[in-house]
């Protein structure tokens, strides 16, 4: 009896074990995975602020995207209506955009366009306040609710981040450049006929003040640091130069396309070489180009 009473402890030891250790182990697994699910979700929302600026003029838009970022797991920080860097709030965001202050939070950044199907800018720490990592923009055409107006300029607009600037009162004809949102608007007949991202000055500021087109130049050769540099892939002017009425400036293309939409030159306004070939057709010398804080 001893004997058979020993081998049936053995097989039930051996049975227990059997059906025992796969769910003690699996069990287990099953806890270290939700675990890391768990630390996943809160390092990102605890690594990455979002704001939620609201530039459309239309009240709960900016709330309703809050909550529909945060259902994914985004903390947001800042809800708030747009502002320039003066603190104006008198003007559209045409445009919605999601913009991005540090490298690391690109992905995030293009996640969150593709959630909301708007525009993803990329890195511009320069427009974004500083206790935020990314920043989302309400504009006119989100969810595709755009006047004829916005309509009218998305479809002129460059990838670059613009905000629309109305014509001062009086200024019907002429090139309106504005430094603080580094955008050119052409104006005809009192109307805005095309708007264009660019670059102002950084280090030598671009001055303000009401200037003349007074030459066209293509393909220009660039006279810079006691060299003439030729046309091509050196040639900081770009394609096209517009020379204005305040001798050693104008608008002009570049070869550093990455630098639109920023403080980032010696003084002049750069654009897009393809923007400024357009431009550059749409304007004469003599036309009145005013520069703008």
């Amino acid at each position: 009896m001893h004997k058979k009473n020993k081998i049936l402890f053995t097989i039930i030891s051996l049975f227990v074990l059997i059906i025992l250790i796969p769910t003690i182990f699996c069990g287990n697994q099953k806890g270290v995975s939700s675990e890391n699910n768990t630390k996943s979700a809160d390092e990102r929302t605890g690594e990455i602020d979002i704001g939620i600026f609201n530039g459309c003029g239309i009240d709960g838009l900016a709330d309703k995207v809050r909550l529909k970022i945060q259902r994914e797991g985004y903390k947001v920080v800042k809800v708030d209506n747009w502002k320039d860097k003066k603190g104006n709030d008198d003007f559209s965001v045409r445009v919605s955009q999601v913009m991005y202050a540090n490298p690391r939070f690109r992905e995030d950044a293009e996640q969150l366009a593709q959630m909301l199907s708007i525009r993803f800018v990329d890195f511009r720490p320069d427009l974004m306040p500083s206790y935020l990592d990314i920043a989302l923009l309400i504009g006119k055409d989100f969810e595709g609710d755009m006047d004829e107006e916005t309509e009218k300029m998305c479809e002129n607009w460059s990838n670059a981040y613009v905000l629309f600037t109305p014509p001062p009162e009086g200024f019907t004809d002429g090139v309106l450049i504005d430094i603080s949102n580094h955008s050119i608007t052409l104006v005809r007949n009192g109307e805005v006929e095309k708007q264009y991202p660019c670059a102002t000055g950084i280090d030598n500021p671009t001055p303000t003040g009401k200037y003349t087109i007074t030459v066209k130049l293509i393909d220009p050769t660039w006279y810079w640091e006691g060299r003439a540099i030729p046309p091509g892939p050196e040639n900081g002017l770009g394609t096209r130069f517009l020379g204005i009425s305040l001798k050693g400036y104008g608008i002009h293309g570049t070869n550093e396309p990455e630098s639109i939409g920023r403080d980032a030159s010696h003084g002049c306004i750069r654009m897009y070489n393809e923007d400024i070939e357009e431009l550059y057709e749409l304007v004469k010398v003599g036309d009145i180009v005013l520069i703008q804080e």
